[in-house]
């Protein structure tokens, strides 16, 4: 991306997480009150891994790091995968 396309772009060149009372904020670096997620920490949320993790990627990709093949694409790490959730649901209205 050019110096020209970067001044009109929206979107933030990169991502930081930003911790504050528990609460884990996705901002752009630039402009860290400029946020774009926001998760909260509790007892069955990994509002960090989440974060993190959305930072992470968006970096990657904006970056032009992102792998061509998405068998390559890293791993998601986080407890929270959605395939988990949808199995959770399932366990959950089978009993």
């Amino acid at each position: 991306m050019n110096d020209a396309e970067k001044k009109n772009s929206i979107a933030p060149e990169r991502l930081i997480v930003v911790e504050t009372d528990g609460t884990f904020i996705v901002a752009s670096e630039d402009d860290p009150s400029d946020w774009v997620a926001s998760f909260t920490q509790d007892e069955t949320f990994a509002a960090q891994e989440w974060a993190e993790r959305m930072a992470d990627l968006f970096n990657l990709r904006t970056q032009e790091k992102w792998p061509d093949d998405p068998a390559k694409a890293p791993p998601f790490t986080g407890s929270h995968h959605p395939q988990n959730a949808q199995s959770q649901s399932q366990n959950q209205t089978q009993t």
